[in-house]
């Protein structure tokens, strides 16, 4: 039996003329402009060539693999906010600190806070962004290894996923995002090992002391050789309301907290059909630690669910957040660890298996996975639809008008927008996803051995990762399960 494989949209650079972006023609436009304005007024050659040199180079010159035109903005951008001390924060320190009491995050967390909702009788916990009027939940997933199914079950796991991604893709939906987050960590042998022992030696001999079964080498030796490749997973997943899209009276966070409880439900609905179970929606102190996980993987308190301060509900928001942030070019410094942050700039080329993404978390490198969905309802993904389709043929009747070689590249985005046309006539909504990996370790030496393993890991399963420089504040913040893709983000990756 052949399996299926799946095809990932790739990014579209064709450009909207001659090959360039509309950023390209603008800045070579204006190099032209500037040049001509310049001879105009009676300034030398040398300038009006100055100006021309100029804007061609903002267009099209490229350093460390980027355009001259992004680096321009990002590094403006960091200067500015070095100097004004917005990369790094720290938060005040009462004497006495009370649970309960406000949290206070950093300001790349700002208008966000926790408040609690009702639903289906009891109190649960939603992130709130008041600027955008929006309310976040965030459901934790179980289910069974999704690697050790069929490939029959796992394409019938993948379409009920795909349903619970595609039922919110309609204009009148308050639903805005949809996202899940895995962190990926190699399992602890040791608890197995400790219970092997004591059932091995729990075996007596007509009452005498305790004689083990057997050799328990060869059994370490296997579970040692598993332990190497085992992974253990910690996924939630999310969904984001925002009240400006939901019909209703009064303030738009007020009209997202009366349709959250319902999208709750049809997204529990949903992870059932896709074959995960979720006991819904965290609560506030739940919430709080796995906040408290993402900034130190090793703080006991937020990983072990049982414990005590789990228990007392001692990690809250007065403490839940970072005491002290340091914002790197590259790297962002968090109470006692260093994270950095990357964005899935390229997807496979060839299509892939369901299962082709356990490979990627399976490295044996604790990182986190987040995937941000955003449905497009069917008018609005037709309309650019066919803007793609437009600008594609021109592109072919641009090349062929030259006598270029249509590229095999070409041809496969021709492709994908088409096939993406028959699926959106035949009933199927359109997602767009982002992807963001990250990395935490205890010192730079290690997240710099860790980050270099990653990339090798991801161009080993077909994906293309680029560092996100001078954002990456922005960038951990977007891959907590908070809803807070922003807008600069959005820039970014071009979504």
């Amino acid at each position: 039996m052949s399996r299926r494989l799946y095809s990932l949209e790739p990014r579209d650079r064709t450009g909207v003329f001659l090959g360039m972006s509309a950023v390209e023609c603008a800045l070579l436009g204006g190099g032209f402009f500037g040049a001509i304005v310049a001879r105009l007024a009676g300034a030398p050659v040398l300038v009006a060539v100055v100006l021309l040199v100029c804007g061609a180079g903002a267009a099209k010159l490229q350093v460390a693999g980027r355009p001259v035109r992004e680096w321009v903005p990002l590094l403006a951008g960091w200067v500015a906010g070095r100097a004004a001390g917005r990369r790094s924060w720290r938060a005040p320190l009462p004497l006495f600190p009370a649970s309960g009491a406000a949290a206070v995050l950093p300001p790349t967390l700002g208008g966000v806070d926790v408040i609690e909702v009702d639903w289906r009788g009891r109190r649960v916990a939603a992130v709130r962004d008041r600027r955008a009027g929006r309310l976040t939940a965030v459901l934790p997933a179980t289910g069974a290894q999704f690697a050790n199914q069929d490939p029959a079950a796992q394409d019938s796991l993948l379409a009920g996923w795909g349903d619970v991604l595609g039922g919110n893709a309609t204009a009148a939906s308050p639903v805005v995002q949809m996202g899940w987050s895995d962190v990926a960590a190699p399992a602890d042998p040791g608890g197995h090992l400790h219970w092997a022992d004591d059932l091995i030696s729990a075996h007596t001999d007509d009452g005498a002391m305790p004689v083990p079964v057997g050799d328990p080498s060869g059994y370490r030796d296997l579970v040692d050789a598993v332990a190497r490749v085992a992974v253990v997973h910690d996924t939630v997943a999310w969904i984001t309301v925002d009240g400006r899209h939901a019909p209703g009276a009064g303030k738009p966070v007020e009209r997202a907290q009366a349709h959250l409880p319902v999208a709750i439900d049809d997204l529990v609905a949903a992870l059932g059909v896709a074959g995960l179970s979720t006991g819904g929606p965290l609560t506030a102190a739940g919430l709080w630690r796995l906040v408290r996980s993402r900034i130190d993987p090793t703080d006991a308190s937020a990983n072990e669910q049982g414990s005590l301060a789990a228990r007392l509900g001692l990690v809250g928001g007065h403490n839940g957040g970072p005491l002290a942030v340091a914002a790197g070019w590259s790297e962002l410094r968090m109470d006692g660890m260093f994270h950095r942050v990357w964005w899935v700039e390229s997807w496979p080329r060839r299509p892939q298996p369901g299962d082709w993404l356990a490979g990627f978390l399976a490295t044996g490198e604790p990182l986190a996975l987040t995937v941000v969905h955003r449905p497009l309802d069917p008018e609005r993904s037709q309309r650019r639809i066919e803007s793609q389709l437009v600008k594609l043929s021109a592109h072919r009747a641009r090349k062929e008008d030259r006598q270029q070689r249509v590229t095999e590249a070409d041809e496969r985005t021709e492709t994908a927008v088409h096939d993406l046309e028959t699926e959106l006539a035949s009933g199927y909504s359109e997602v767009l996803y982002l992807g963001l990996v990250s990395v935490a370790a205890p010192s730079l030496d290690e997240l710099d051995a860790a980050g270099r393993r990653v990339e090798q890991s991801a161009r080993a399963h077909g994906m293309g990762l680029r560092v996100l420089h001078g954002r990456q504040d922005t960038g951990w913040a977007a891959t907590l399960p908070f809803g807070l893709v922003g807008p600069g983000l959005l820039d970014e990756v071009g979504l």
